[in-house]
């Protein structure tokens, strides 16, 4: 196919009978219809007359389709009053509608037909079925339905719903077929079947190098499975079919709590070019019970029935790494020229070692550490809870001049994630909570109630109230929109721990690992690797060294814009602060400078031990509502964490 070099964002694609091809698209910033003639020339398709649009707004075309006689099928989709649907609403209200509009081989309107996408009611669909039949499908406060444009009436034919079929919101690309209906939830394909009204899965698309948010057409007949779709950003569409047959491809197995979307597109990706393996994701969550999932899922790792490879986001792998069930990464990079030690962010490497091994790896990560005002921090960096509270005593300040514990995340389970490591020896499968700085964490964490304000931060720092903030940063705009709230008197001290700079790094996206007694662990390898090259996609920071640079780099950048209203500098972060609203733009080398040393000076993992934080979670709440002591609630907290990690050493 020719190339449309200024039409991205392709919507939808069908062909006529004399072989040209048309879309849709934007161009310029706007949606537009194209066509490529049986040659290969390409044009964009203007002046189309839409009747009845003097008073619709945000009109926006979403596909155009051809039948065997020539007719156009353009479906729109717009804003117009809604007293055109509802009595009970007033001509200055809207509502949102599908019309599709049918046209002649000159492209004049003979008629068209729309239906209301509000109060239940929504287009799902338009397709062209097996016998060229303009058809919908549709769902309103009944259910699912089915309805076919009578042509001669210029009207449609009755509804035909359809029986036990539940279409949600992420339902994506539904087409017919000549028995039933083909749809996407997320990356697996489904059919439902008119005769037995059951639907089955089909198979999962991005197994087959597939994104559904890709698909422009989507058919089965005689068991092929037909589909056009947009796989590069150059406007290319490809076509691919599907046929049962013998697969000569190592067959790899991914284990993952829940799918995200950018790890599903790595899979894709990969599948699509690997000439030797393809990808098959596991998703443990499937009922939507996480802790369930996440306790077999570990299982299934130490009992060696996991997949080939693993995603540990969110498994304890520490405690059971010496028994050879996870690969040792740095084995394969050693004789890897496309992948090696010396290519990884070496805090970021560091961080995550045990005993100089590196289990798992993460194409991105972020920081977490504690910041404020210089004024009072004094350049220092790494301190202890005993310093913390000094320091802030000093500046006539208490715990709560301290901004960011959130609700949801406790003060006690975030200390105690940084202070892990001064509580368990993870070599030998030991613990001591009953030392003085675990009492220490016991007693901020009770005495801390706040750092929060209706007025906004900005106006508490200004005022002296808040004078250090604590939190994640994970772009150059993360670092600048603090350094504006602190007016340029911004240093970095850390968390308080133990020992150490107090600021930890943590994987940002599916931290992977490949399982030692999978029986493809090199295959494994070549995806994790593939992975770690190519799936930083702009959230948080670059593992590898050479992206890392292009980062800093591109963001000393102005972004600039040119729309109807001028030409402008777009921001790069924002933050609403109560009646303020904070943006930056380009960095200057001064932020980048200390965002590199920031992320240097990170000495530890930022890791949740899920079930070690639980029980301490769990019997920390009795010493909090005061029916215990201190010593009995470390105690109980020492036998439980032992237990639990002596069972994990057999």
């Amino acid at each position: 196919m020719r190339n449309l070099p200024e039409i991205t964002n392709i919507q939808s694609i069908d062909a006529d009978y004399e072989g040209n091809v048309f879309g849709t698209g934007i161009l310029e910033e706007r949606s537009v219809f194209w066509k490529i003639d049986n040659e290969g020339n390409p044009s964009v398709l203007d002046g189309f007359l839409l009747e009845n649009t003097e008073n619709a707004q945000h009109i926006t075309p979403k596909g155009v389709y051809v039948d065997s006689k020539g007719y156009f099928y353009t479906w729109y989709e717009m804003g117009v009053p809604a007293s055109e649907f509802y009595d009970d609403e007033e001509a200055d209200v809207y509502s949102m509608v599908d019309r599709i509009y049918i046209k002649d081989a000159q492209l004049n309107t003979i008629f068209y037909v729309q239906v209301a996408n509000s109060r239940g009611s929504e287009l799902l669909s338009f397709v062209l079925d097996e016998n060229d039949k303009p058809t919908i499908i549709a769902k309103n406060m009944d259910g699912i339905y089915i309805q076919t444009i009578d042509m001669e009436n210029m009207d449609f034919y009755a509804k035909t719903h359809v029986e036990n079929i539940n279409l949600t919101e992420m339902t994506e690309n539904i087409f017919l077929t000549e028995t039933g209906i083909l749809f996407c939830l997320g990356s697996t394909l489904y059919e439902y079947d008119y005769d037995n009204q059951e639907t089955g899965i089909i198979l999962c698309l991005s197994s087959y190098g597939i994104l559904p948010s890709n698909i422009l057409y989507l058919g089965m007949k005689n068991n092929v499975i037909e589909v056009i779709d947009n796989y590069s950003d150059n406007s290319n569409s490809e076509y691919i079919a599907l046929i049962e047959g013998v697969n000569e491809k190592i067959i790899l197995t991914l284990s993952k709590l829940q799918v995200s979307i950018d790890l599903e597109k790595i899979v894709a990706d990969f599948n699509r070019f690997s000439k030797s393996s393809r990808v098959e994701i596991m998703s443990y969550n499937n009922n939507n019970d996480y802790d369930k999932a996440l306790a077999q899922l570990k299982l299934d790792i130490i009992r060696g029935a996991a997949s080939d490879i693993i995603d540990v986001s969110r498994i304890d792998y520490g405690v059971f790494y010496d028994k050879e069930i996870l690969v040792d990464l740095y084995t394969y990079m050693q004789n890897d020229e496309e992948c090696n030690a010396n290519m990884l962010m070496s805090s970021v490497a560091e961080a995550y070692e045990i005993n100089g091994h590196l289990f798992s790896i993460c194409p991105a990560f972020q920081i977490y550490s504690m910041w404020g005002k210089n004024s009072i921090i004094n350049n220092r960096s790494g301190i202890t809870l005993a310093e913390l509270k000094k320091m802030l005593e000093d500046g006539g300040k208490s715990l709560n001049a301290i901004y960011g514990f959130s609700a949801d995340e406790k003060v006690l389970t975030t200390l105690c994630t940084f202070g892990m490591d001064e509580f368990v020896d993870w070599d030998n499968g030991t613990c001591d909570f009953t030392g003085e700085y675990f009492e220490e964490i016991l007693t901020f964490a009770n005495e801390y109630d706040g750092g929060y304000t209706d007025e906004g931060i900005l106006r508490e720092i200004e005022k002296g109230d808040i004078v250090m903030s604590v939190g994640m940063i994970s772009s150059i705009a993360d670092y600048q929109i603090q350094s504006k709230l602190y007016q340029n008197d911004l240093t970095f001290v850390g968390y308080p721990v133990g020992s150490g700079s107090g600021t930890a790094i943590s994987y940002r996206g599916s931290e992977l690992a490949v399982n030692a007694q999978g029986a493809n662990k090199d295959a494994a390898w070549e995806f994790v690797k593939y992975y770690l090259l190519n799936g930083y996609v702009d959230q948080g920071f670059p593992t590898i060294k050479t992206q890392f640079d292009e980062v800093m780099e591109a963001a000393k950048e102005s972004i600039i814009v040119t729309s109807e209203e001028g030409t402008y500098e777009a921001e790069r972060g924002t933050c609403f602060d109560g009646n303020i609203y904070i943006q930056v733009f380009s960095a200057e080398q001064d932020d980048i400078d200390a965002v590199r040393r920031l992320i240097n000076i990170a000495d530890n993992k930022f890791e949740y031990n899920t079930n070690i934080l639980n029980i301490i979670d769990e019997e920390a709440q009795s010493y909090f509502a005061g029916q215990k002591d201190m010593k009995n609630v470390a105690e109980l907290i020492q036998n439980r964490v032992q237990l639990y990690l002596s069972e994990n050493k057999e």
